[in-house]
């Protein structure tokens, strides 16, 4: 999905507002917040290497991970890694034919609100 139809979207359909925005010379990153704020979703466009593009859904809502979580596993995903990303969060990828996911899982100890974030690679 390009940057203007996603824009579009999750303003008209999701009804997101408008959170930031940070451009540099290799990526676009747009950030939108839910009505409730307890969603944020991100697009990032890669200006030279356009396979890196991705979106990102953080939430607060644990429930709703785990309802996403099950969702993946029913439509097919299949575990294809873990990992810790440089904050030291766990990850956990997923994959299904050519679509990638990642899953990131908030740090034992940390207080609320967590936040749990599902990323969209391809």
């Amino acid at each position: 999905m390009d940057l203007t139809s996603f824009r579009k979207e999750i303003k008209e359909v999701h009804k997101y507002s408008y959170y930031d925005k940070t451009e540099t010379d290799d990526f676009r990153l747009f950030e939108y917040d839910s009505p409730d704020y307890v969603n944020k979703i991100s697009k990032f466009d890669y200006v030279k290497d356009k396979s890196s593009n991705m979106i990102e859904l953080s939430t607060t809502d644990e429930k709703a991970f785990a309802a996403y979580k099950k969702n993946i596993l029913s439509l097919g995903y299949k575990e294809t890694g873990t990992g810790k990303v440089p904050g030291g969060e766990a990850y956990k990828d997923y994959a299904k034919k050519e679509l990638r996911l990642r899953l990131v899982f908030p740090k034992e100890n940390t207080e609320p609100p967590k936040s749990y974030t599902i990323i969209v690679l391809k």
